[in-house]
């Protein structure tokens, strides 16, 4: 138990008897109505904070998404033009084949039609030598 005097001047000693467990609830109680009223005054504060902050926050968020987005298709942009560039080259390495097997189907059509004959085993003349007559 405790015993608190508290003194006046009226009264020379008034004293209130406590036990021990209701002074430390006492106290726990104390500290949450602090707590609680203080809360309440910030209270008002706290919720224009938040107003105030929701539409820059959802700026921010839309902003973000969109450059997001933005990066993300222009990712897909780079890989679509490789692509192109790809395919590109391709048809160009088709196209050159093409024209080489249309081009020698000519040539042979055309040596045909003007009575030439198709050569296939070709010999070479040997001029190492200065005087052909001594051969």
């Amino acid at each position: 138990m405790t015993t608190i005097y508290n003194y006046n001047k009226n009264n020379r000693k008034h004293s209130i008897v406590l036990g021990s467990d209701r002074k430390h609830s006492f106290r726990k109680k104390r500290k949450l109505q602090c707590f609680i009223n203080e809360a309440g005054e910030y209270i008002g504060h706290i919720k224009l904070i938040i107003l105030l902050l929701i539409p820059f926050l959802m700026i921010g968020s839309c902003w973000l998404m969109l450059f997001g987005k933005n990066i993300s298709l222009n990712y897909m942009i780079h890989n679509l033009k490789d692509e192109i560039s790809q395919n590109q080259e391709e048809l160009d390495y088709l196209t050159e084949e093409s024209a080489f097997i249309t081009s020698s189907q000519k040539i042979e059509e055309w040596a045909k039609d003007n009575d030439f004959i198709k050569v296939d085993n070709i010999s070479y003349l040997n001029l190492t030598n200065d005087n052909l007559a001594q051969r």
